[in-house]
């Protein structure tokens, strides 16, 4: 069964598809070394989304390590904060996998 978007499952899906991607890897092997390269993710409504929902990502060196949606971007320590719209999150899940169920 797909995995949802917004859910903790789905979550843990990008998550394996950001580390089983080795361009990526190679990519963002800089990623977060000596600084603060975790991310949230403010997805706002469009296509689909009928709520804002954010998006916490621990990511160093190519590695993403953690993956959560979070009520609150204050509760999290990050270094980026990236806000758009459902449509356009869409978009970039796709660059990490081509097909990600569920989103």
């Amino acid at each position: 069964m797909a995995a949802l978007y917004p859910s903790q499952a789905w979550c843990d899906e990008w998550k394996k598809a950001i580390n089983a991607n080795s361009a990526i890897k190679e990519a963002g092997k800089n990623w977060g070394v000596g600084f603060n390269g975790n991310l949230v993710f403010e997805i706002q409504p469009k296509g689909g989304l009928e709520t804002t929902t954010h998006v916490f990502m621990a990511v160093e060196a190519g590695e993403c390590m953690e993956c959560r949606i979070i009520e609150d971007p204050s509760t999290v320590d990050y270094g980026v904060y990236v806000k758009g719209n459902y449509s356009d999150f869409k978009e970039v899940v796709r660059v990490t996998k081509t097909s990600l169920p569920g989103l």
